[in-house]
């Protein structure tokens, strides 16, 4: 669901499983982690985290197995090609809200569990979610995968940046709610009547100005390009971190920072509060995340891991991942990689700087 870095809560990972769940197909679930390289007792873990590829890659094996675009997740299946021919009637719509209702329309055409209902209102209009079978309303990855997928497409379609100005959600908020910034990227409100995004009013009449033949391209790669940010290096925390990833063992401090960016600390400070994050955050973050990458694509000693991370000593390293994903490096190495991890070393002392 995201590149470079950036890795996923484990929420959103037994999110994806389940449509095979509903279909109590153990044997299949296994198979799929297997080949996505997510131990299953990972699951269990509220904590725990997966790289991108690691999801996208369960995604699409999840696709494959059900021989469903939308992951078993709807009470039939949409083979593949559905996607493609629901996105097809909406090329050439003179506007984004024509192309919505005809995408609407064809979705409603080959399921029953739901339907998509645009509600115009003053100043934004909503694309709403309403379930017709009550136990779909329950599955709160069907939302995120409806919300989510809608959303980028019509995106792309328009070829300019469609910022929602916010996500509702029906359902209450939920364990992974930490994760859901970066993959809805606007205020959210739970609990609500239904789920929907909302879109700016004066968006409503851009032009859908892609064309089959880049369609078709562009689906070839779903879902994960559905899925992933778009625009992440508009972010100031993106921003924050791009700048931070190539020196982490010698980060600078805010102030520096600041002045790299051509602002200043407090406008920095105030930027990163707006988007639910901080200076320490944005830093600690990428270190989870690059230490998770790290253990589950190459045999690094931690030692040298926790060098690179900005560590002084293995034994702090331990601590902060351990906070991150309740376990030790070495337990998490074994468990992605089913193998011995270098030992763990033991000095203490704090972060570098």
């Amino acid at each position: 669901m995201l590149r470079n870095t950036t890795t996923i809560p484990m929420g959103f990972v037994n999110g994806v499983l389940t449509g095979l769940r509903r279909r109590n197909a153990a044997a299949t679930e296994a198979a799929v982690l297997k080949e996505s390289g997510i131990p299953a007792k990972l699951l269990a873990l509220g904590s725990a985290r997966v790289t991108a590829a690691q999801f996208a890659t369960l995604m699409l094996a999840i696709q494959r197995e059900l021989d469903d675009e939308f992951l078993g997740l709807l009470s039939r299946p949409l083979r593949p090609g559905s996607l493609l021919l629901m996105t097809r009637v909406t090329l050439g719509s003179p506007t984004l809200a024509s192309g919505l209702a005809e995408y609407a329309r064809a979705f409603g055409l080959l399921q029953d569990d739901l339907r998509l209902v645009l509600q115009p209102q003053a100043r934004a209009t909503g694309l709403q979610l309403h379930f017709e079978r009550r136990e779909l309303a329950a599955q709160s990855m069907l939302h995120e995968f409806l919300l989510r997928t809608t959303w980028r497409l019509f995106d792309w379609l328009t070829a300019s940046r469609l910022e929602v100005v916010g996500f509702d959600f029906q359902y209450p908020m939920p364990g992974h709610v930490h994760g859901y910034p970066v993959v809805f990227p606007a205020p959210h409100r739970f609990e609500q009547r239904c789920s929907a995004f909302w879109l700016a009013a004066d968006v409503m009449e851009r032009p859908i100005r892609r064309d089959q033949a880049g369609l078709a391209q562009f689906l070839q790669g779903a879902p994960a390009n559905l899925l992933e940010p778009r625009g992440l290096r508009e972010l100031t925390s993106q921003k924050v971190r791009a700048s931070l990833m190539p020196r982490l063992v010698r980060c600078p401090g805010l102030p520096d920072l600041a002045r790299e960016l051509n602002t200043t600390v407090a406008t920095l400070q105030r930027r990163l509060a707006a988007e639910g994050t901080t200076f320490q955050a944005v830093k600690d973050q990428l270190r989870r995340d690059v230490a998770i990458q790290r253990l589950s694509s190459s045999t690094v000693a931690i030692a040298v891991l926790a060098d690179e991370l900005g560590y002084a000593d293995t034994t702090t390293f331990q601590r902060a991942f351990k906070a991150w994903t309740g376990s030790s490096p070495g337990s998490y190495r074994r468990e992605l990689q089913g193998q011995d991890a270098t030992s763990e070393g033991q000095r203490p002392a704090a972060p570098k700087p």
